[in-house]
């Protein structure tokens, strides 16, 4: 014959035991999410290996700035990419001081005219990454947060340089176990 009467003792008495358990198994799944949940990051490499000069964390809304002098009409350009919810780069904003080759043509976005330039804002064009090369001529710049990046300088004219969102886990699993 059992201790117990009925069931709803030993239940009472096992209560904590199981909140014990359900919060152990709350804990162990919640860290393997949250360590295997990727993290998005904002990579600029350079040349052909690939050197990483830039790598930092983003979150969607973030923006970067590429802003050059026009080899053949000789104004100014800019282009401003966004980080979208989905992680992945958009073309939002573009500038330019004059019309003409290499330069956009199609009414896409909202249209105004702002010091002297033309701006499109409202792009949203879909881009996988950003790949630019630096000249000496062009007076090529990477702005990026409060970071900006000379990619006419020696250090970069005439190198391939990407811009890029890439995901990373933040652990791997043989780490959890």
């Amino acid at each position: 014959m059992s201790c117990y009467k009925d069931g709803r003792a030993f239940l009472k008495n096992a209560r904590p035991l199981l909140m014990f358990f359900v919060l152990i198994v709350a804990v162990v799944v919640g860290a393997v999410f949250y360590f295997m949940t990727p993290v998005y990051y904002l990579d600029v490499t350079v040349g052909d290996e690939g050197e990483v000069v830039y790598h930092e964390r983003v979150n969607p809304g973030d923006r970067f700035t590429h802003s050059y002098l026009h080899s053949v009409a000789l104004q100014p350009v800019y282009e401003t990419f966004e980080v979208g919810n989905d992680y992945n780069l958009y073309l939002v904003e573009t500038g330019f001081g004059s019309l003409g080759a290499g330069l956009p043509y199609e009414d896409k976005g909202q249209f105004s005219i702002e010091n002297g330039m033309y701006v499109l804002r409202d792009l949203k064009q879909p881009v996988d990454a950003v790949y630019l090369r630096g000249s000496s001529f062009t007076n090529h710049k990477l702005k990026i947060d409060n970071k900006v990046f000379n990619l006419s300088s020696k250090s970069f004219c005439g190198l391939r340089v990407e811009v890029k969102v890439r995901a990373r886990a933040r652990a791997r699993a043989s780490r959890l176990f």
